[in-house]
């Protein structure tokens, strides 16, 4: 034993007093009960019954099929000399993606899959395989006050380049620009395809600037900020639909709303709709808001309506799932995660959930295929080793696979 503070140092050999054996007996007690409840839990964990093909694990993933069109937009990089446009590069690079969308005969890749490898050294063959795509649109951006030099190029799966530009502008022709971007790269992938010229609602600058800053901070859930910069654009711009509609759905995605910014966000669909009536991202927001009040069966055909108009918008798909859970249509969820999982192949919450899905039902070597595909990404995501490691657990299966998660 150790002396006590008031104790003198006397080199001497301290004995165990009365008290010191209570408290080591209780600790050794606890460690008992801890060791017991853990031993228990683990014999009473139902293991999953797997077929006798899933009973090693598999080494690693096999890559995606390339489907024809497939197209994802890589985060252009921020060259200003500012870290504070970093949100605004972001912000082109999805409203490049989004304008993609647009041409129905491409294959887009979603936003979460596409920025997952943003600022990695992966090379573009590698970048392809995982994402299980033809090409690949990269670029720069370079904002200095109002003037705007964005670069762009199209390449292949296996690095060459196809196309590419640079654009002195000023800020004010962000807009020409980026529609000129799009019907470049979708006639070069698709030469059938013929761009629609149609005239669309041209916002205020600096609100549209703080638009795709808010939408960014969206995706990071970062809701504190989003709600700020979004409230700023409706303000400088209240005809501005989509950004109406984005500050629907950062007054929504908070754990639990209060009712006031639940009727904020309910003015802000509706006022969206009054200017772009069936827009999908208003109409998402709705979706999501019928969620948020427990109407899964409200919910459900407004959802489905979103993604008649737009097949990628993941966030829709999962919301959509939720609402046929809630309603017990387990059958379709598997078949909308799968959709989601092929146009956001790297998204942790979709990926996770659809290999949940298969566990539940055996269909364990699926499950790890997923778990282990989203390994390979740059900096894997800690919710999804967290559930390879569940699946290792439950049906027992030798953790082979799994090595990108080791390091």
């Amino acid at each position: 034993r150790t002396p006590a503070l008031n104790e003198p140092e006397s080199g001497e050999t301290i004995s165990l007093q009365r008290t010191d054996y209570l408290v080591l007996a209780a600790l050794a007690g606890i460690a008992v009960f801890i060791v017991f409840r853990a031993g228990t839990e683990i014999a009473e964990t139902p293991r999953v019954e797997v077929d006798d093909a899933a009973e090693e694990s598999i080494d690693e993933a096999p890559p995606l099929e390339k489907l024809p069109n497939s197209i994802a937009v890589l985060p252009f990089a921020n060259v200003s000399d500012d870290p504070a446009n970093e949100f605004f590069c972001d912000g082109i690079s999805d409203e490049l993606l989004h304008k993609l969308t647009g041409f129905g005969d491409l294959h887009v890749i979603g936003r979460t899959s596409s920025f997952a490898f943003k600022g990695s050294d992966y090379r573009i063959p590698r970048i392809a395989s995982l994402l299980g795509v033809r090409f690949l649109l990269q670029g720069s951006v370079r904002k200095y006050q109002d003037q705007l030099r964005i670069t762009a190029q199209l390449v292949d799966d296996a690095g060459t380049q196809l196309w590419s530009s640079a654009f002195d502008r000023r800020l004010e022709d962000i807009f020409a620009i980026q529609a000129e971007i799009a019907d470049i790269v979708a006639t070069t992938v698709v030469p059938q395809i013929v761009p629609d010229h149609a005239e669309t609602y041209e916002p205020d600058l600096a609100a549209y600037q703080h638009y795709l800053i808010g939408r960014e901070y969206v995706h990071e859930r970062m809701v504190p900020q989003a709600r700020e910069e979004l409230a700023k654009a409706v303000e400088l711009d209240p005809d501005f639909a989509e950004a109406q509609a984005e500050y629907a759905v950062s007054m929504i995605m908070w754990r639990s709303p209060e009712d006031e910014e639940l009727s904020i966000a309910e003015q802000a669909i509706d006022r969206a709709l009054a200017l772009a009536p069936g827009l999908p991202r208003a109409l998402a927001a709705r979706g999501l808001l019928l969620l948020t009040r427990s109407d899964p069966e409200g919910a459900e055909p407004v959802l489905r309506q979103v993604l008649a108009e737009d097949p990628n918008m993941a966030d829709a798909i999962n919301w959509l799932s939720t609402a046929l859970t809630g309603q017990g249509k387990v059958d379709e969820v598997i078949e909308w995660y799968e959709r989601a999982l092929r146009i956001d192949p790297m998204h942790p919450a979709i990926a996770a959930n659809l290999a949940n899905w298969y566990l539940d039902s055996g269909q364990v070597v699926k499950a790890e295929t997923i778990l282990l595909r989203l390994g390979e990404l740059p900096e894997p995501n800690g919710m999804v080793l967290f559930h390879l490691i569940e699946l290792y657990r439950l049906t027992g299966i030798p953790q082979s696979g799994g090595e990108q998660y080791k390091k």
